[in-house]
């Protein structure tokens, strides 16, 4: 955890994911999601479907590591149909524009 201690601790690095798109392919919803801080922190997804229920996917902060500045993650439908996709739902990390953290679609 280098990485993390030496961000958090001996930078001013910033924290700063956003919810480019949200587009649906066949069986699947794919969510961009964009870094436009420094800092690298693992995506968590929460995903709300329009029966009530609801999924989280986690990706590693390490797929930010080779420099990749977007991410594209594959969400399986199962016949569901996507809400609300949001990032950081439970407000783990300090990011700086909270604004764009959200995706509504079907309401």
């Amino acid at each position: 955890l280098d990485w993390f201690w030496y961000q958090w601790f001996f930078t001013t690095y910033t924290v700063d994911q956003s919810i480019e798109s949200v587009t649906r392919r066949g069986t699947n919803e794919i969510v961009t999601i964009d870094d436009r801080g420094d800092m690298a922190m693992p995506i968590i997804l929460r995903v709300d479907y329009t029966n009530g229920t609801s999924d989280t996917v986690i990706q590693k902060a390490s797929v930010w590591f080779a420099g990749t500045r977007h991410v594209a993650m594959t969400i399986p439908l199962r016949g569901k149909t996507v809400r609300t996709v949001t990032l950081d739902p439970d407000n783990r990390f300090q990011d700086l524009d909270r604004t764009n953290n959200v995706w509504k679609g079907t309401q």
